[in-house]
């Protein structure tokens, strides 16, 4: 993330590879396959928003306590929605999205992530329960920011649902068209070579492949016409 000062977990003291600094059983998360349905036909985040809501209200009693704080109101919706769609991930051993307490305060650093996410049982559990633990991938100095990365994305996605931006993504892409036929009805305009194609009853797979061709580098792939 730069210099920019940013919130997030900094590492107190030296930590070697491989040691596990944060560990959640997966029973203290808040799924979205356990939560009710908020109204009908709500989709999974507005199901988990309302959990989260829900957690608010009952202040101290709930066991997310410290994790949320108590109010309700559509602002409230708003952030508890924000909440869903920015921090939750979707976790391979329960099939669903979760909100994981302590784990979504890592913030991404792509290629400079310096941990994962693995599961493991924590250090304090009697019983074999599974949980889900990050651990170090590098050595972390004291004062250095703990990061993981939240995968290989456009800055569209990072910023609707990170609500940040990468300089220079690498991973960055952009919808030139939405279908073929808009592809088409831009090619016909400026490659006048397709118009007799056009009119001879070439179908839309021929017409792209030799959109594409007549617009690719001499050295780029040639598609099949086939």
């Amino acid at each position: 993330m730069g210099d920019v000062t940013v919130r997030g977990l900094v590492a107190v003291q030296d930590l070697p590879p491989s040691t596990p600094i944060l560990s959640v059983p997966v029973s203290s998360t808040l799924r979205d396959d356990r939560a009710a349905e908020a109204y009908p036909g709500a989709p999974w985040n507005a199901n988990l928003a309302a959990q989260l809501l829900q957690e608010r209200e009952k202040g101290s009693a709930s066991a997310f306590a410290p994790y949320i704080a108590q109010q309700f109101s559509w602002q409230e919706w708003a952030w508890a929605v924000h909440m869903v769609q920015s921090r939750s991930i979707r976790l391979a051993i329960t099939g669903c999205k979760v909100m994981i307490p302590g784990i979504d305060l890592l913030n991404h650093g792509g290629s400079a992530a310096n941990g994962q996410l693995v599961l493991g049982k924590a250090s304090w559990q009697l019983e074999g329960e599974p949980a889900v633990c990050f651990v170090t991938s590098s050595h972390i100095a004291a004062g250095q920011q703990v990061l993981w990365s939240y995968g290989t994305r456009g800055n569209d996605d990072y910023f609707v649902y990170h609500g940040f931006a990468l300089p220079n993504n690498p991973d960055e892409d952009v919808v030139l068209f939405e279908d073929v036929q808009q592809l088409l009805a831009w090619a016909l305009q400026r490659l006048p070579q397709l118009q007799p194609l056009a009119a001879a009853g070439w179908d839309q797979q021929q017409l792209a492949a030799v959109a594409v061709l007549l617009g690719a580098p001499p050295s780029a792939p040639k598609p099949s016409l086939s």
